[in-house]
């Protein structure tokens, strides 16, 4: 819509369409009705000038009839010209208040004074800041003076050259506009202030609505993602319990076809179900020490398999003294980072290769910060594309998507989760030549702890067959592999359906580990393991408790500490994962003395 009209505009309310600020409105409105009023006391008070043969007072209401057809005209047509024309009428009534009373002697009279408080209103009300106070002051210093000079305070009703029939109509239209303005006035302001409560109040039924929804929506990536994982857990689990019983090459390449299936698949449900996570904000940064040197290289020898099987290569360079100074961070999420740019880079490379590496930017006593980059040789991305990318679903064109498939979330994961390390995503890229990212953060460097001497004797580590471990699973599959995983490591294992059935089965036996499913029928995990710390009797009360989730976030981490949980198992888990925790928990055998 135009900010302006035709000068020929006469109409207030073609002007008012083009403004949306109600104080505005006001403004506009009341202004134009007081130059309107103008010409009714030119109309009152020319006809007394003629009769008197006043040239000067006939000149003045021509001078005030032109005025006011200009400021109308350039109030209706150009209303962004208010405070211009606003100015410019306080201005030219503080001269004539000057020029009545200081240079004339005139004395003060009842329209003098009502010019005066129209002055001070409109200064106020009409224009910001520190202008009513200045307007309103100089407004007020000729009346001063004047009472100061002649030592005495007269007021007349009217000027003495004009008869009071005259300046009667007049003195009534000045209370006019003053009332008609104080009225318009107050009542946008308490209709403003309605119509706010009235926002205010519907604001809190969409938040109310709104947190309904994030819940809702919470619960139901929780449950996709519990439902989806769980199966997912079981292929891809036997997949690989099966690959390492069975030779035959054959079978061997099967099942290699099947458990990649089965973890792209899982790739796929976690960049929606993160995507999620981050979008609702329940994604926060851990701040734990890790080997960044062995966090990259494990990161790349994940992927080194793909790159090969496109006959590409994937080169990794890290400072050297990063492979034994850890550092303060977030690991996971870094690893997500590092390996969405890599996995993208291997995707849309043909020939070539991609190069990783590290390098320290600026570094102190306590931080480094250090300059991630993923360069590849690939198809590139052109100019026009390079910042939509990084949004949500989108790939560098319709072909892309078909060609190479995927969701289009990896590099908006990317964009997000170094929002939350305070860095961002930078992209150079030429079509056909490849593309080079690059990203900086920040990582203070962690105190290294001495380990402690191991003085247990090497095959006391290593017999994991002193464990007796309760799984608490309801999903009848995973059982299955879990009964087949724990044989293989000579590992006795009790089945609970429950985490009452779990805590029953606690009672009667000595487990050393527990492996604790968080969603279970009759009693879920979190509540079986914070009556188990409630035990009475110390040990069966210490018992470590891992927690088995399909959906793993903030929220859940939480949990898991505040009801005393040793840790959490993402489904579907690396089965070494899963070895790694029994190695940490592993019981002692208890070994008498001979003396």
């Amino acid at each position: 819509m135009p900010n302006k009209l035709p000068l020929s505009n006469w109409s207030l309310k073609k002007t008012l369409q083009l403004i949306n600020d109600p104080i505005k409105h006001a403004r506009i409105t009341v202004f134009y009705y007081i130059f309107l009023f103008n010409y009714l006391k030119i109309g009152i008070v020319l006809p007394v000038f003629i009769t008197q043969s006043n040239l000067p007072g006939i000149l003045l209401c021509a001078a005030g009839f032109i005025c006011t057809t200009i400021i109308l005209k350039l109030l209706l047509s150009r209303p962004a010209y208010l405070d211009t024309l606003i100015n410019f009428a306080l201005i030219s009534s503080l001269l004539t208040i000057y020029v009545s009373i200081l240079l004339f002697n005139s004395h003060l009279n009842i329209i003098l004074m009502q010019d005066i408080f129209m002055i001070c209103m409109w200064s106020f009300y009409g224009l910001k800041g520190w202008w009513g106070l200045i307007y309103s002051s100089l407004a007020a210093i000729p009346v001063i003076l004047y009472s100061y000079s002649t030592n005495h305070i007269q007021v007349s009703v009217s000027p003495a050259y004009m008869p009071l029939y005259s300046q009667l109509p007049t003195i009534i239209l000045n209370f006019i506009i003053i009332f008609m303005a104080h009225y318009y006035y107050r009542h946008i302001m308490y209709s403003n202030m309605e119509r706010q409560r009235e926002l205010n109040a519907e604001l809190e039924v969409y938040n109310q609505e709104l947190k309904k929804s994030n819940q809702a929506r919470t619960l139901f990536f929780s449950t996709v993602s519990h439902e989806l994982r769980n199966p997912l857990n079981t292929v891809i689990g036997m997949a690989g319990l099966i690959k390492s019983q069975n030779k035959d090459a054959d079978q061997q390449e099967n099942l290699d076809i099947l458990k990649f299936s089965a973890e792209s698949l899982l790739s796929l449900i976690n960049d929606i179900l993160d995507f999620n996570k981050i979008g609702s904000g329940s994604v926060e940064l851990e701040e734990i020490p890790f080997n960044l040197s062995q966090l990259m290289e494990s990161s790349c020898a994940g992927l080194r398999r793909e790159a090969l099987r496109k006959e590409l290569y994937l080169n990794l360079a890290i400072p050297e003294e990063f492979r034994q100074q850890e550092v303060q961070g977030d690991p996971t999420r870094l690893l997500q980072i590092v390996s969405n740019l890599i996995s993208n880079a291997i995707k849309f490379t043909i020939k070539g290769g991609i190069d990783v590496s590290v390098t320290k930017l600026e570094s102190s006593e306590k931080d480094a910060l250090l300059r991630f980059k993923i360069k590849d040789s690939g198809l590139g991305i052109s100019t026009d594309r390079q910042q939509s990318i990084f949004d949500p679903y989108i790939q560098e064109s319709n072909t892309t998507t078909r060609q190479f498939g995927g969701t289009g979330l990896g590099l908006a994961i990317v964009k997000r989760l170094l929002e939350l390390h305070h860095s961002q995503i930078n992209l150079v890229s030429e079509t056909e030549k490849g593309s080079e990212f690059t990203f900086d953060i920040l990582y203070t460097y962690a105190t290294r702890l001495e380990q402690p001497a191991n003085l247990l004797p090497d095959f006391l580590q290593e017999n994991l067959s002193l464990h007796k471990v309760l799984l608490a699973e309801d999903n009848a599959m995973n059982v299955l592999w879990m009964k087949k995983l724990f044989s293989t490591w000579n590992i006795p294992i009790y089945i609970a359906e429950n985490g009452l059935e779990a805590i029953n089965l606690h009672l009667v036996n000595d487990f050393t580990f527990i492996l604790m499913d968080i969603q279970m029928p009759v009693m879920d995990g979190f509540t079986a393991a914070a009556k188990i710390r409630e035990l009475k009797n110390h040990r069966k009360a210490e018992v470590p408790i891992i927690a088995l989730t399909g959906s793993v976030d903030a929220e859940l981490t939480r949990l898991v500490k505040e009801n005393r949980m040793n840790g959490i198992l993402g489904k579907p888990f690396q089965k070494d994962d899963l070895y790694a925790e029994l190695v940490k928990y592993k019981p002692v055998l208890e070994v008498q003395s001979p003396f």
